[in-house]
């Protein structure tokens, strides 16, 4: 408890529903933009689909490449905000690692979360591979929409599919807490020296 207060007063996160809000406002904003500038925006950001434009067809609201353009730049502009959460998020999870080698409790949660794969780098690890994912699926699925062209049903049974590596092993996890063993077997032997003694 004492270690929860100390970093969220040494490393204050600011509030998700600010990134919301500001979600929000990337949202109304981008799609207030006119649609020749929103494809343009795309066109430069994604040449992979240069074969695909259609100016007649990209210059009008609710086009296809209106829409990819739109949530291409909401994307971008959202992710360039969220990075500082995440890295003032990186630091306090840095410190919180440092400060568990000091309290047993803290170590042994560490452990038990290592084992489970549900510790601050599983997490983080999991949103890593979901965006990983995210924009290969989107980049897969635009070269058809852009395009005007259907699946096929053998590309149907190709679509990507999401895995989850985790790169942490029991092992390792077992050797980060060699130190709780090495307490606890000193505590033990301290025990039994004095209980000898009386």
């Amino acid at each position: 408890s004492l270690t929860n207060s100390y970093l969220s007063l040494r490393y204050p996160i600011p509030l998700r529903a600010s990134l919301a809000s500001y979600q929000r406002h990337i949202s109304e904003e981008v799609w207030e933009m006119k649609p020749i500038a929103l494809a343009d925006s795309f066109n430069r950001y994604n040449p992979q689909y240069k074969s695909s434009i259609n100016l007649a067809k990209d210059s009008t609201r609710n086009g296809e490449r209106f829409i990819a353009g739109y949530y291409d730049l909401s994307e971008r502009k959202i992710a360039r905000f969220a990075r500082g959460i995440d890295q003032q998020l990186a630091q306090k999870n840095k410190m919180a690692s440092q400060l568990a080698v000091i309290n047993p409790s803290i170590q042994l949660q560490y452990l038990f979360n290592g084992l489970a794969h549900t510790g601050r780098s599983d997490h983080q690890n999991f949103k890593q591979a979901v965006v990983s994912f995210q924009k290969k699926w989107k980049h897969y699925l635009l070269r058809y929409q852009l395009a005007g062209i259907h699946f096929t049903p053998t590309e149907l049974e190709q679509l990507p599919k999401f895995k989850l590596e985790n790169p942490s092993n029991n092992l390792s996890i077992w050797i980060g807490s060699l130190s709780l063993w090495l307490g606890a077997g000193l505590f033990l032997l301290i025990s039994l020296t004095i209980k000898r003694k009386i």
